[in-house]
């Protein structure tokens, strides 16, 4: 008897022993399924939080770049331009570090590729980077700056002398755009360099509608006298200036912009027809706003951008030159080296990787 008792004793003993081994196995098991849930579940909520850090990056760098003037260079889209917006802590209290790069290059002119790149602070293995075309805006209407010719007339052209010159920068490029027909146009001894071409009929409206699109001469006022404030406020220098609006008749004797700085110098009807002469150097855009400008002597000065005539063009005096804008040098267009007023997004173009 007592040696079935002993028998029985030990079957139960192993199999509370088996028992035991299985629960432990299964607590153990169920532990480190636990814990693999856990760093699953981190791991996406971080790779979530590296994502949304980016995305913050990305509207960081589209709203920089609309209230900015970059410097473009040449090169590959890293190389062209990087910001480094704040560090950005969430409320996990982990942080992220982001970089903004931006990219405006031969193949994408008139847009610009924003990607943004996230990294925690904590992990440098968490990181997520998304992009997104934009298509930044200037003052300028984007259908003139395809082509921003040299020079503009809203009416005829005849009976220039004076041998003055214009120059498209490439060989049969437009020069002369008009609002006329041929039959209105006689350049005489208008010098048209590079074989350029003359654009008849090219546009419907105002010269100002021509170059700046639904753009208002009101909205160049408030521009210019925000700056003009500015200026007398010792908050920028005259050099630093974009944009001009001009109401005094003195004639104009002062060099404005650099190739990598267009300005807009406007003079309105109430100025009269005011010379730019003296051997002046002008980059951007000058614009006469009374018809009869056409007619008073202009010259003596260098453009590098565009002259714009509301009338008919019958004299410049000698000396005169205007050339495209790219001329300057670092080939660039007008619309580059303008501040921009907006940057928005090119629906579809967003991605994530």
């Amino acid at each position: 008897m007592k040696t079935g008792w002993h028998q029985s004793g030990a079957v139960t003993l192993l199999m509370s022993l088996i028992i035991l081994l299985s629960l432990t196995t299964i607590v153990f098991t169920g532990a480190k399924s636990t814990r693999m849930e856990q760093l699953i579940s981190n791991n996406e909520y971080r790779a979530l939080e590296a994502f949304h850090a980016a995305e913050a990056g990305l509207e960081y760098g589209i709203r920089w770049l609309a209230n900015n003037q970059p410097t473009w260079v040449a090169g590959t889209c890293n190389q062209n331009l990087t910001i480094n917006p704040p560090a950005l802590s969430v409320s996990s209290g982990n942080t992220y570090n982001q970089t903004v790069t931006f990219c405006q290059n031969t193949a994408t002119k008139g847009y610009v590729l924003v990607r943004s790149t996230a990294v925690s602070a904590q992990d440098s293995n968490v990181t997520a980077k998304v992009q997104q075309y934009v298509r930044p805006n200037t003052i300028l209407n984007p259908g003139y700056t395809l082509n921003a010719p040299p020079m503009v007339v809203n009416g005829c052209v005849s009976g220039i002398t004076g041998n003055p010159s214009v120059d498209p920068g490439t060989s049969g490029g437009v020069a002369l755009a008009t609002s006329k027909p041929q039959t209105c146009v006689n350049t005489g001894h208008l010098d048209i360099l590079n074989s350029g071409t003359i654009a008849y009929s090219a546009f419907n409206n105002t010269a100002w509608q021509y170059i700046f699109g639904t753009f208002t001469k009101t909205q160049l006022q408030t521009l210019s006298a925000t700056e003009v404030s500015a200026q007398s406020a010792g908050q920028m220098s005259l050099v630093d200036r974009h944009y001009f609006w001009i109401t005094d008749s003195s004639n104009w004797h002062q060099n404005l912009g650099s190739a990598s700085h267009a300005v807009v110098l406007a003079f309105s009807a109430a100025s009269g027809c005011p010379k730019v002469n003296g051997g002046v150097t002008i980059y951007g855009v000058v614009y006469y706003e009374d018809p009869s400008c056409g007619n008073q002597g202009w010259g003596g000065a260098t453009i590098y951008g565009t002259a714009a005539f509301e009338g008919n063009l019958t004299k410049l005096t000698a000396n005169s030159v205007v050339k495209k804008f790219s001329m300057a040098g670092g080939g660039m267009g007008i619309e580059e080296t303008l501040p921009y007023t907006g940057a928005p997004k090119i629906l579809g173009t967003w991605k994530d990787f």
